[in-house]
């Protein structure tokens, strides 16, 4: 049978008791995380706002036992033939990323700004290849070295190792989870891995350009952001923009049922991106000939 186990130590769990807040808050994340990782096992891939269907719930259903004491502890059961998968997939995606944190985890800093108007010089100029949609699809960029589910799971559990990191959490506070599967796995967060944690899933760099048949569905210049329905994918999609002549230059598009050609870059988080529904930012529009 398959399970999981949080574990809360330190003051965070002082008289074997933890806050509702802090039960709350990791118990949401954990279950997110496993529907993250059931719809993945499932479909063979798990994509930004993808949601679970009733079916998918009792799929990935885990009973919680008893509370034990020795700071504050929750077993949870996998009660499906599916937890057992969901168990491994969830340990994982977070193995690399906890390793990573315990070395010292990553220290990059992204001008998201810089690396755009680095594209735009960079096409004018082709050095750069200019990729279709299909093409990042068949052949993803060489920046991504994994499948976006462990990008989907680990972030989940980044806000569980939130509540440790915290300034308001005591140093000696620790969250210990154990994932059984085929086998038994232990992740320890405390304060220094914790933060490490967040410094490697946090990670984001921007792709090569690629060329977006969309429509625009909406534009918000105070944040300097919109949304897109990529025609293809048939998803929608957060667009960034850098700078207002961008936002401007999209903004006549704004409504217009004829799909406009986009030069974006897809945005890749923790060595991983979503080619369907994930985060681009602007370039350009692509001219049309004539």
């Amino acid at each position: 049978m398959s399970r999981i186990r949080i574990h809360f130590e330190g003051e965070i769990a002082s008289n074997h008791s933890i806050s509702m807040r802090t039960l709350g808050k990791s118990l949401f994340h954990l279950q997110s995380a496993i529907d993250r990782a059931h719809l993945d096992v499932k479909y063979g891939n798990v994509w930004k706002y993808a949601k679970t269907s009733a079916l998918d719930r009792e799929e990935a259903l885990f009973l919680t036992r008893v509370p034990e004491e020795g700071g504050y502890i929750l077993d949870f059961l996998g009660e499906t033939p599916t937890g057992k998968f969901i168990a491994n997939r969830i340990s994982a995606a977070l193995r690399p990323a906890i390793e990573k944190a315990m070395q010292g985890g990553e220290r990059h800093i992204v001008n998201f700004a810089d690396q755009i108007e680095t594209r735009k010089r960079q096409l004018a100029s082709s050095v750069c290849n200019l990729s279709t949609y299909q093409e990042i699809i068949d052949n993803p960029p060489e920046q991504v070295s994994r499948e976006y589910g462990d990008r989907s799971i680990a972030k989940e559990f980044d806000q569980i190792a939130s509540i440790i990191r915290s300034s308001n959490t005591s140093d000696d506070s620790v969250i210990e989870l154990q994932i059984t599967g085929d086998n038994t796995n232990n992740f320890i967060f405390n304060k220094s891995i914790s933060k490490n944690f967040h410094s490697v899933v946090a990670e984001k760099l921007i792709g090569e350009p690629v060329i977006y048949l969309a429509k625009i569905t909406s534009l918000d210049y105070k944040n300097m952001k919109g949304k897109i329905y990529n025609i293809i994918s048939k998803k929608e999609a957060n667009i960034h923009f850098v700078k207002a002549e961008d936002f401007f230059k999209v903004k006549p598009h704004l409504g217009d049922e004829n799909p406009a050609k986009i030069i974006a870059c897809p945005l890749i988080e923790y060595g991983a991106f979503d080619p369907r529904a994930g985060d681009i930012y602007f370039v350009d529009l692509m001219q049309e000939d004539g």
